[in-house]
């Protein structure tokens, strides 16, 4: 697992995030701290990214919350994510909803084509009967309409901030949404409470030049003349000092 793949996961634990994606799955009626975080080790071995368990018994009124965050779909990871599923089925009686935040959406179109969209318009669908209850996906192309909508959605927000994989507010294009300015916050004091020392920020300062580079290289494919423009490249250079300056603020508070 990559660092930015645990971040998310720690993201995922949080209580704020975990009633955020619970509501959104099954409406606001679902009262605060009804799920909490389970075991995703299975008989068979494999290990699942999240898995979010009533507090009281499992019910198809309040199913297990299976949540998986893959780099691409494929039918190698859809296969493997029936297997969790069916695991999820065999401990609880209950088939679980499935979400999926997909970084870099399909490697195929095949898998790609059996996705549709959902009624919540920011998920794509796909038929999961027998081994879901529902499942649905979440990628950069399925929420790319709804993160310009005001409101917006704190569920698409969610998705937005953890499919962009970006440890840099600065960097992130909608980070004036207030709830991305929550959401980044929340991982902020996650990342720095859960880490150790040297190597958390070492990891921290590794993902913001990654950033960096990122949107560096973004400006200069969009820039047809032969001259960079200075004024693009001077923004990302000084975002580096602002994210700098807020992880130490929150370090000093946190301590």
């Amino acid at each position: 697992m990559n660092d930015n793949g645990l971040v998310s996961k720690l993201l995922l634990n949080d209580r704020k995030i975990i009633n955020l994606i619970v509501q959104s799955l099954l409406g606001k009626n679902v009262s605060a701290d009804d799920y909490a975080v389970a075991s995703t080790e299975w008989a068979n071995g494999s290990k699942s990214d999240i898995l979010y368990v009533s507090g009281d018994k499992a019910t198809n009124v309040r199913p297990p919350i299976l949540i998986e965050i893959q780099c691409q779909v494929n039918q190698n990871f859809m296969t493997s994510l029936i297997r969790s599923s069916t695991s999820v089925y065999n401990r609880y009686k209950v088939l679980p909803i499935v979400l999926i935040f997909a970084i870099k959406g399909f490697s195929d179109n095949t898998t790609k084509e059996e996705f549709t969209t959902n009624k919540r318009q920011y998920l794509l669908k796909i038929s999961s009967k027998f081994w879901a209850k529902e499942c649905s996906l979440s990628s950069i192309a399925s929420i790319n309409e709804h993160i310009i909508q005001s409101p917006t959605d704190e569920s698409v927000v969610l998705g937005y901030f953890l499919i962009s994989g970006s440890l840099s507010l600065m960097l992130l294009e909608h980070k004036s949404n207030p709830t991305v300015q929550l959401i980044y916050n929340i991982t902020m004091q996650i990342f720095l409470r859960e880490g150790n020392g040297k190597a958390s920020k070492k990891i921290v300062t590794d993902q913001i030049l990654e950033d960096t580079k990122r949107q560096l290289e973004k400006i200069l494919e969009e820039d047809t003349t032969q001259e960079p423009d200075i004024k693009k490249i001077k923004h990302p250079l000084y975002s580096i000092c602002v994210t700098a300056w807020q992880k130490q603020g929150m370090e000093k508070h946190i301590r």
